[in-house]
Parts: C-alpha cells; sequence; structure tokens
C-alpha cells in the first residue's frame, strides 16, 4: 500500500516542478527581446577577430622535429633558418629571433616588398606571419599569426547579433535556462575552440613540439586579436558606473571581464593585451590570452609612400609576438606541473612493488620522454636567461590597474616560482622513479631466479622420467631379445 503511495508522490512533484519550469520560461521568454537588443551591438559597431597567434615550444627533444618540418616545408632554400637555430643552441644564453616571413599559398603573388614563404594554410586563413625565437639554448618557439579572411574575421559579430530565445538545459543537480546572453557566450567559445584546434591541427602536421605531443591535453598557448568600432575595449572597471556596451563582456573584453590581467602600451594606449587569471580557467580560457583595441590596427604607414597591404597586423605583431612567447611559457610550465602531479599520484609509483614491471614503465613512459626536457629548460630559465633577451630590455607596456608593475616583472613572477618548482620535484622524483627502477629490476631478478629453478627442477625430472623410460625400453628390448633365443633353441 505504501509503495503505491510513494510512486504517486513522486509522479505529482515532478509535475508540479514541470509546471513550474513551463511558468518560468515564459516569464524569462517574455524578457527575451530586451535581452536580445542589450547583447546585441548597434549597427555602427564592427567586433573583428582579426588574427590568430599561435605558439609552439621546442624543448631539445622536439628541436630535431622542428628542424625537419622546417626542411619538409621547403623553408631551408633560402635564409635558412635551421642554421640560426642549431647555432644557437650552442650558444650560453638564448635571444635571437628569425623572421620566418609571410606565409601565403602556393598560387599567391602578394606581399612583393617582404619575405614570403609558400606554405598550406587552413581554409579559414588568408595569410600568415611567423617568427622563430630562441629563449634559451634548450627552448625555442615558433609563433604564428594566422589572419583570418573576411567571412571568418566576422564571425564574432555575426554571433553577438543573433537572435535567440531562452532555452532549458537539463544539469546532475537540476535544470539551467539559458538566456540569450549566455547562449551567444557560448556560441563565441565554441568558435574560439574550433579556431584554436585549426591552429593546433597545423601544427602537428607542420612543425609538432611540445604541445602538438599532448603536454597541454590537445590545446596550446594562442592570443586573439580584436578589433573594435565603437566600444573600448577594456575599459576602466568601476563598481558604481554600469558598462555602456555589455555585447564587450561577452567577448571577453568588457569593463567585467575580470578573467584578465590587462597591459596598455605606452605609446598606443589603446592596443591592450589581457593575459588570463586565475578565474578563466573557469572559463575555459586557461591558455588563451586577447589583444584588443579600437579601429585602425596600429601601424607605420607614415613611413611608406603608397599603402602596404597587410602592414597594420605586420606591425602589431612585432609589436606583441616577444612578449606573448614570453608568456607562453607560463602554460609550458603548467604542462610539467601537471605532469609531475599527475604521475606522482598515480598507481604506477605506489604500486610499483606489486605490479608487472613491464606495466609499471609502460604507464612511466610518457614522463620519461619528458623528464630530460624539464631538466634542461627549468635549468635554463632558473638562469633568468628569459629575461637577459633583447626584446625584454625595454619594457613599453604598463598595468591597466593603475600600479607601477612592468609586464617583464609580472611575467618572472609567475615564470620564476614554477621553474623553482619543477626543478625541484623534477629531481625528487627523478629520484624515486630510479629507486623503483632498481627496485623493479631486483624483484625481476628474484623472480627470474625462481623461474630458474623451477626450470631445473622440470629439467631434472624431465631428465629422470627418460632415464626410467630408456631403462624400461632397454628391458623390453632386452626381455624380447631372450625371448628370441629361447625360441631358436627350443627348434
Amino acid at each position: 500500500m505504501l509503495k503505491p503511495l510513494k510512486t504517486f508522490s513522486l509522479v505529482k512533484r515532478r509535475y508540479e516542478m514541470r509546471d513550474k519550469l513551463r511558468k518560468n520560461l515564459a516569464t524569462l521568454r517574455q524578457q527575451d527581446p530586451e535581452s536580445n537588443t542589450h547583447s546585441t551591438p548597434p549597427p555602427d559597431e564592427k567586433v573583428r577577430l582579426v588574427c590568430l597567434w599561435a605558439m609552439e615550444y621546442y624543448s631539445p627533444t622536439h628541436t630535431g622535429d622542428l628542424i625537419t618540418g622546417l626542411r619538409k616545408l621547403g623553408w631551408d632554400d633560402f635564409f635558412d633558418p635551421t642554421l640560426n637555430l642549431i647555432q644557437m643552441r650552442e650558444h650560453h644564453s638564448g635571444g635571437s629571433m628569425t623572421s620566418l616571413g609571410h606565409l601565403v599559398r602556393k598560387e599567391s603573388r602578394r606581399f612583393p616588398l617582404t619575405m614570403t614563404r609558400i606554405a598550406p594554410l587552413p581554409k579559414s586563413v588568408d595569410y600568415a606571419i611567423a617568427h622563430l625565437f630562441s629563449l634559451t639554448p634548450e627552448l625555442n618557439c615558433v609563433v604564428v599569426c594566422f589572419v583570418f579572411r573576411k567571412d571568418t574575421a566576422t564571425r564574432f559579430d555575426r554571433a553577438l547579433r543573433a537572435k535567440h530565445c531562452t532555452e532549458v538545459e537539463r544539469e546532475k543537480a537540476g535544470w539551467k535556462f539559458l538566456r540569450p546572453d549566455h547562449q551567444k557566450e557560448r556560441e563565441i567559445g565554441r568558435i574560439r575552440q574550433e579556431l584554436s584546434n585549426t591552429a593546433m591541427d597545423w601544427f602537428q602536421k607542420h612543425l609538432p613540439g611540445l604541445c602538438a605531443s599532448g603536454l597541454l591535453d590537445g590545446e596550446m598557448p594562442t592570443c586573439e586579436g580584436i578589433t573594435t568600432r565603437v566600444a573600448e575595449p577594456f575599459p576602466p572597471s568601476s563598481e558604481h558606473t554600469k558598462e555602456a556596451f555589455p555585447y564587450t563582456s561577452i567577448v571577453g573584453i568588457g569593463q567585467y571581464a575580470r578573467d584578465f590581467d590587462v597591459w596598455r602600451r605606452r605609446d598606443t594606449p589603446t592596443l591592450k593585451m589581457g593575459f588570463p587569471s586565475g578565474l578563466a580557467e573557469d572559463h575555459g580560457l586557461r591558455h588563451h590570452a586577447i589583444l584588443a583595441t579600437k579601429e585602425p590596427l596600429p601601424s607605420w604607414a607614415e613611413h611608406y609612400d603608397q599603402p602596404q597591404e597587410g602592414e597594420e597586423v605586420a606591425h602589431t605583431h612585432g609589436l606583441v609576438s616577444p612578449w606573448l612567447v614570453m608568456w607562453g611559457v607560463i602554460p609550458i610550465l603548467k604542462g610539467y606541473v601537471r605532469l609531475i602531479k599527475d604521475v606522482r599520484d598515480s598507481s604506477a609509483l605506489r604500486d610499483a612493488n606489486r605490479s608487472d614491471a613491464a606495466a609499471t614503465l609502460k604507464k612511466l613512459r610518457r614522463y620519461v620522454a619528458y623528464n630530460f626536457d624539464m631538466a634542461d629548460v627549468a635549468s635554463d630559465l632558473l638562469l633568468e636567461q628569459v629575461s637577459h633577451n633583447p626584446w625584454a630590455r625595454s619594457d613599453p607596456f604598463e598595468s591597466c590597474n593603475n600600479d607601477k608593475r612592468s609586464l617583464l616583472a609580472f611575467l618572472l613572477k609567475q615564470i620564476e616560482p614554477r621553474v623553482a618548482w619543477v626543478q625541484d620535484r623534477e629531481k625528487s622524483l627523478r629520484d624515486h622513479i630510479a629507486q623503483i627502477g632498481s627496485l623493479l629490476g631486483t624483484e625481476e631478478n628474484i623472480r627470474t631466479q625462481a623461474k630458474m629453478r623451477k626450470m631445473t627442477w622440470w629439467l631434472l625430472t624431465l631428465t629422470v622420467l627418460a632415464l626410467l623410460l630408456a631403462g624400461l625400453s632397454l628391458a623390453v628390448n632386452f626381455f624380447g631379445f631372450l625371448t628370441d633365443v629361447g625360441g631358436l633353441s627350443g627348434v
């Protein structure tokens, strides 16, 4: 009797909850026109995703893959960058920067006044600009600025202008209402992930390095280049003023975009860079920076007799790429930290003395592949090789928080403790693994000796059986011989 009543009560409660959801959804959908208008840019605004910087890093293990990739692309035919790369490895300090030129498709005849190289480019990319940096003798970086075609550059703007109605989404703990601004933010995130994956696919195919090998779980340090026509990106925040352009927060460049530490150039205050802070990891922006400015991009147009195609992007690339390369070291160190923690907390070390040696070594294979790289890279970075690079001697950026921090000090403050942690834990874990290797070797020797003893006993047993069978066979043959002799005698 109690079971039917309990089932009826449960069905009634679910019906009441769904009825409440329908009423709340109807109420929220009445506010959708206002929400759509609130999150849509004005007609004279243009939010353009001009380009995407992607940074791939090469430790000693991956430098050979970088040289092979450059040669397969045919980039060693003139101004061979591999020669400079090999020479820098023999120096005691880094700081080299080599231009790889503009990357264009085979049929292109653009940029006659600059060095161009033929390269296969993604469909969404118009052209690219690439540089090779040697931060230290043991750590190199290729940064590529992918400049998007018009249809890709306007995807953020189209996503912000799309009309949505409130939807309901099921969660583990219940239900969640997705307002129009939330749906736009989700679409912007999907576009970001798609373009970042495009950059990762390009590096995996042509110039694979640390990120392509899976150090950051399929991600790599990237930075978007966004321009606006009306709104000021990363405006000064104030708790008492209402945000003038709410749609900028959906893109991540608004007044309340607190996921980033924002910096601006002293000579070009409208050019701002936002590096992800701790809050950014909750929004899928762990290794993703944003460079934003109001149109137009900074340029050296006054130095040319006539406008040059792509000059603004090339000039901006020269201003920011060295600092993006320095910032990208932080995600690489985070990947090393996570790798060490994963190995330290895994069952491979905890149960090594009870598991099969081959299985344990298989679990540790990925860590061993990074082991020597971590030691070399951390050693170089701990010697402050990065801060001695030529492009780090002048610091043209200032904090937008009106404090006296320099961008170089901000980056080194995040790099140095992680380097010290990696170096210390790597050495400790290496000693631990060496002890485990010795233990596994001893256990395998004991197991081998035990198996040899068993095999010895089996061989001894088989030998005795063989002798017995041979003796029995000899006796049978001898008895048969005597029988034959007796028969002959009777005859």
